[in-house]
């Protein structure tokens, strides 16, 4: 754990602050890189003899939550002995939003996306806001979020910390701090004693428990798996149990582990008439999950969909017959390229 602590991206304004003593207050979703942070952060301020509180806050996402979260966090802030802070929206769930999104606009696309993450926004920081300024009325709170450079590019660009402008007043300064900025995934794992052959063989191990019928409570129990059951489940990252950004993979598990979400989700795909996010569509993923209705608006909306991409092929061959020839040959070609076939 040494060399681990070591490798935490501590600035001079954030070691002056907690020197000074400045409270800590570590974000704790679940997710791999926040239980890092809540294994190395509580040692580091012992070793340091930092005189500041230090505590967690875990923003719960309600409907949109994996169903085991809560019970894990609670667990893990127990076992760390550090108090714990549960915040949530006031003004309804994720799911509520996005269904009041699409009354308000329904010419529009109700759910976040990867410029519109209304989720993160609503849902996570705001809450913890509210919190940050109830937990410390005065002087200097550091917020730490376990975002790393090497998951994208986007946070390869964040800086290591900023001021937290929502919450910072003339009586107190907050501040957003990313410890593990410099972590690789490896060096995630490995503070949670956690190696990357481990983590597969877990995966194996559960995978073939459930093949066999058992509930992914029995493959989590028998594994001896202590970390966020998701994990060994198959997932890569973890946030919102179906999330707008995740991988096909980690979609599909998320809708084997959360099949009453995920319908619903879909009953808002099918009223709005836009798909979960650009070119998928939750719906197709696992029909089989579906109820009988739903099946039948599905293929309603397919049915629909290539009656309507026929009739834009017929329309557009009809404009290129008006063409000239050689414009006519051009625009053919780059039609082909689009369409399976044109019908003439």
């Amino acid at each position: 754990m040494n060399d681990l602590l070591t490798k935490l991206a501590i600035p001079p304004d954030i070691e002056r602050a907690l020197d000074s003593g400045a409270s800590l207050v570590i974000s704790i979703s679940g997710g791999k890189d926040s239980d890092a942070m809540c294994q190395l952060l509580p040692a580091l301020h012992r070793a340091r003899g930092w005189t500041g509180q230090i505590a967690l806050v875990h923003a719960d996402l309600k409907d949109s939550e994996w169903s085991m979260t809560s019970g894990y966090v609670q667990r893990r802030a127990a076992e760390l002995g550090l108090p714990l802070h549960i915040v949530t929206r006031e003004r309804g769930t994720l799911l509520e939003q996005m269904q009041q999104r699409h009354h308000k606009r329904p010419d529009a696309p109700p759910f976040p996306s990867a410029t519109a993450r209304y989720c993160t926004a609503d849902h996570k920081r705001t809450p913890i806001d509210g919190f940050l300024r109830r937990f410390q009325p005065r002087g200097t709170v550091i917020c730490a979020i376990g975002i790393r450079a090497e998951e994208s590019p986007a946070r390869a660009r964040k800086p290591i910390f900023r001021l937290r402008e929502s919450v910072t007043t003339r009586e107190r300064i907050a501040y957003d701090w990313h410890p593990l900025f410099d972590f690789t995934v490896d060096d995630v794992w490995s503070a949670l004693d956690v190696g990357l052959e481990r983590l597969d063989v877990a995966r194996e191990q559960a995978r073939a428990i459930r093949s066999t019928g058992g509930t992914w409570q029995q493959a989590i129990s028998e594994i001896g798996w202590r970390w966020h059951p998701a994990y060994a489940l198959g997932n890569k990252r973890l946030s919102c149990s179906i999330c707008v950004l995740a991988s096909r993979a980690d979609l599909l598990n998320g809708i084997d582990l959360q099949p009453d979400y995920y319908r619903k989700l879909v009953d808002l795909e099918l009223q709005s008439g836009f798909s979960f996010r650009q070119g998928l569509w939750l719906a197709d993923l696992r029909p089989d999950l579906l109820t009988d209705e739903q099946r039948i608006q599905v293929a309603k909306r397919t049915i629909s969909h290539r009656a309507f991409t026929h009739d834009a092929h017929k329309a557009k061959a009809i404009q290129l017959s008006l063409l000239p020839l050689s414009d006519m040959e051009t625009r053919v070609l780059s039609l082909a390229k689009q369409c399976d076939a044109l019908d003439f």
